[in-house]
């Protein structure tokens, strides 16, 4: 059966039930989160979101994503750049 339904001869979507995720793969934790996908791969390998592993995927559980949300976080990038050793390509000492 079709979920179009004819209204006055225009077909419209019919409603389907809503289901809570439990689980979320990277992009669509991201776009949960209202950030790019980057930023949040940023924070993954940062330890400051934590995953569950399934197999070979990984997926961010819905309360995690809710207990990060719910606080501030002002020195996040500013950690992960400390760790991350960038060479300068135009430094010539």
């Amino acid at each position: 059966m079709s979920n179009r339904m004819r209204t006055r001869g225009r077909a419209t979507e019919r409603s389907l039930p809503t289901v809570e995720k439990f689980r979320y793969d990277r992009k669509s934790a991201a776009l949960a989160l209202s950030m790019s996908v980057r930023a949040l791969v940023y924070r993954l390998a940062g330890g400051v979101i934590e995953t569950t592993r399934d197999g070979r995927k990984r997926y961010i559980s819905a309360t995690e994503l809710k207990r990060y949300a719910s606080r501030n976080h002002f020195d996040v990038l500013s950690d992960t750049k400390k760790n991350r050793e960038v060479p300068d390509k135009y430094d010539r000492s």
